[in-house]
């Protein structure tokens, strides 16, 4: 993710600070950026990850004439640039994902609406093809994707379309046998490249848009570029991957952490929908490439003054962990990241650098909030405690949105029932591999939960029933998902007085908690 050199005369061409756009000044809602919960229910959990945010913004929010961005330096009130913006912008998104806070959708709604305003192009009105490099498009498609799934705000669920067709339309073609090029104007030879951050971010908005939209032109497309990675820039040696080839087919240097880790995202995205094993495999040898090799002491770092390092890896790999149970086998490592993060900080602002073996220099007027992201980050995907569904363990499984119901059983029929009431059942954890399980009946031997259409039954184990293999994906706040493989955009919810599959809602009804 090397900064590009874009010069004002170009911005000012394009209009940038121009504000004709169709986002009026009524779209930027009363400015809060704290975490203030108005209920006890949005009481946080986890104060430090609360304290790094709200240092965050303390130090790099701008609010003003109906505007709020994210500052290029500390002494600084012009915005961060374009690509920079989305990723900050991507930081406050994980930060609504741990807390579910509705404060928080506001400030998302808010910082949005005000990228619209400050990126608006001439040709056609509003858009973003000014801006020839196809990673940034990505950027800022999943900034909106992202958040179109916090405020189901459609003009954002648009933007995010536009991206990803913009950059698709455009970047693909078949020299180097496939993939997108990373800039369209390049100024030499030497930038004429294919990078993987113009292919991974790709592949993870495409499968956002599949989801959202079902279209299956965008599985397609993100599965033609997951192929052109996994066959160009993927090292299935080691874990590693080229950050570009060029379009003399000279491949570069491998391993950055942040392409890393986009790719892992990538990665665990695919297999998530399509379950095909191979996607698991590189995401999985892809994280554990940086815990092996990108790190001191174990822990993740690199002072990059003009850039992030750890987000983008720490977005990635905490995706695929919680979406596969795998906190046995990263979480005391994570966990050791973000104590040293925190304990690295710059205790005047409460801001990490972005490297977590030294303190973070107190005089650093200039440091930008891409040097300060994994900081904050890290703490928001790290929970402060391991929430691991053991295998072999039992568990009662509670509704979030009313904890006095349980999943339970009446004749052959699956369904909720009173704490006290009976019929209560517990189920086993049952590993089959590649972040599948099956939840076994404790009362009825060999009967696991299974889907049939949209209802679910008991039914006997069967090896290679996918009807039968569940993702247990953890989802803050002690609560978990549960997504069959065989209906991938579906998940377990209570609705309409029965246990069924719906379309993600993001509701406490599709939120259940395991209790021994």
């Amino acid at each position: 993710m090397k900064r590009k050199t874009i010069y004002v005369f170009i911005l000012l061409f394009v209009g940038v600070f121009c504000f004709n756009s169709c986002v009026g000044d009524d779209d930027i809602e009363a400015p809060e950026y704290h975490l203030k919960p108005k209920d006890p229910e949005q009481e946080s959990d986890n104060k430090i990850a609360d304290e790094a945010f709200d240092a965050f913004n303390k130090a790099y929010l701008v609010s003003e004439k109906g505007l709020q961005y994210y500052r290029e330096t500390l002494i600084s009130n012009e915005k961060d640039y374009f690509w920079g913006q989305a990723l900050d912008i991507q930081m406050a998104e994980d930060v609504y994902w741990r807390t579910k806070n509705p404060s928080q959708a506001i400030l998302i709604k808010n910082l949005l609406n005000t990228f619209i305003k400050q990126n608006v192009g001439t040709t056609p009105p509003g858009e973003w093809g000014w801006n020839d490099f196809n990673d940034d498009i990505l950027w800022a498609g999943l900034a909106f994707a992202r958040g179109y799934q916090i405020t189901n705000e459609e003009l954002f669920r648009q933007k995010a379309e536009y991206a990803f067709n913009l950059m698709y339309d455009r970047g693909w073609d078949t020299e180097l046998g496939g993939g997108i090029w990373w800039r369209q104007l390049p100024i030499n030879e030497d930038e004429r490249s294919k990078s993987a951050l113009s292919n991974s971010p790709a592949v993870i908005l495409g499968c956002y848009l599949y989801e959202f939209t079902e279209n299956n032109d965008y599985l397609i497309k993100s599965t033609k570029i997951s192929e052109w990675l996994l066959k160009t820039l993927y090292r299935n040696q080691d874990g590693g991957v080229y950050e570009n080839i060029k379009a003399t087919g000279v491949l570069s240097d491998y391993g950055n952490v942040y392409t890393n880790g986009a790719f892992v995202e990538a990665m665990a995205y695919m297999h998530k929908i399509t379950g095909d094993n191979k996607y698991y495999d590189a995401a999985q040898k892809a994280s554990d490439f940086v815990k092996d090799y990108r790190t001191t002491n174990g822990i993740i770092a690199s002072h990059r003054y003009n850039g992030t390092w750890q987000s983008e890896y720490l977005r990635g790999v905490g995706n695929f962990i919680r979406e596969n149970n795998l906190w046995d086998v990263y979480y005391s490592w994570l966990r050791k990241n973000a104590d040293a993060a925190w304990s690295k900080r710059r205790t005047d602002l409460n801001l990490t650098w972005n490297d977590w073996r030294n303190p973070t220099d107190p005089n650093d007027n200039e440091m930008k909030p891409l040097e300060a992201l994994g900081g904050v980050v890290v703490q928001q995907i790290m929970p402060l405690k391991n929430p691991l569904l053991e295998a072999g363990k039992e568990y009662q499984i509670k509704l979030k949105a009313d904890s006095s119901q349980i999943i339970g059983k009446s004749d052959s029929k699956i369904i909720l029932v009173k704490e006290n009431g009976g019929n209560v059942e517990r189920f086993k954890i049952v590993v089959k591999g590649y972040g599948y399980y099956q939840l076994e009946s404790t009362t009825s031997s060999g009967m696991v939960l299974t889907i049939d259409g949209t209802n679910i039954i008991y039914k006997k184990s069967e090896p290679d029933n996918d009807n039968q293999l569940w993702k247990l994906i953890f989802d803050n706040r002690e609560c978990h998902k549960l997504k069959p493989k065989k209906a991938p955009l579906k998940c377990l919810a209570y609705q309409n007085s029965i246990l069924t599959l719906i379309k993600e809602e993001h509701s406490d009804n599709e939120r259940w908690m395991f209790r021994e």
